[in-house]
């Protein structure tokens, strides 16, 4: 069994028209709606045992704080930058790279792409996935590269203003 948290990044700051896209950083909004994320997850005993980020700058701010709620070192998140303009084919292919002996692993990414690989796993498809939101599903498979033809269930949809 696989346990796949995919979570779009934080509220970002769209104030400085000069920064590069990839270089903007979370607003005070984000982070403290990442920390309730994160406190969610650690209040339901989340676990994550690998996490994995996009390399822009309010993607990797929101990893760090989500990893608190994991009990994962922030030292440990792995920053790929593919995740960035990454489509569902994109996703299968980085997700079956990924080690056989990880059962759990979170992904902080940016939508529409991230939305679109989590209807992958989802029976009532979502339109799209607000910031902060995290959608988690648990797929019966043992293999990374088996999860887009194994049977899977939603376990959540969380975003701040349920918490």
């Amino acid at each position: 069994m696989k346990t796949l948290y995919l979570i779009r990044h934080g509220k970002a700051s769209l104030e400085h028209e000069d920064v590069p896209d990839h270089r903007r950083p979370l607003l005070k909004k984000g982070e403290e709606r990442s920390a309730l994320l994160a406190d969610f997850f650690k209040k339901n005993n989340c676990q994550c045992e690998l996490l994995m980020s996009s390399h822009a700058v309010r993607a990797v701010e929101t990893a760090k704080i989500v990893a608190r709620g994991f009990n994962y070192l922030p030292e440990k998140i792995v920053v790929d930058p593919r995740f960035y303009h990454a489509d569902v084919s994109k996703y299968f292919d980085i997700l079956f790279e990924i080690d056989d002996s990880v059962s759990q692993l979170a992904i902080v990414a940016h939508n529409p792409y991230i939305t679109d690989f989590a209807n992958c796993f989802l029976e009532e498809k979502i339109s799209g996935m607000p910031t902060s939101t995290v959608v988690c599903v648990e797929i019966d498979a043992q293999h990374w590269n088996e999860i887009n033809l194994a049977t899977y269930k939603k376990r959540f949809i969380i975003n701040p203003k349920m918490l």
